[in-house]
């Protein structure tokens, strides 16, 4: 289980890799992850669904 901190680090390191990607990609698995968000997922489960995404 990954605590809050390595959630935290993959974010950081998600977000200085959305430069590199194709936006239209990036907006949709945004997308995803702010209905997973809504849906009630936690964070975790959340962030290792839009890494799959953008990967």
């Amino acid at each position: 289980m990954m605590t809050i901190q390595s959630c935290l680090m993959v974010i950081l390191v998600l977000l200085l890799g959305l430069q590199k990607l194709n936006a239209s990609i990036v907006d949709a698995c945004v997308e995803d992850f702010k209905r997973n968000k809504q849906n009630g997922m936690s964070i975790c489960p959340t962030m290792t669904n839009y890494i799959k995404c953008i990967i």
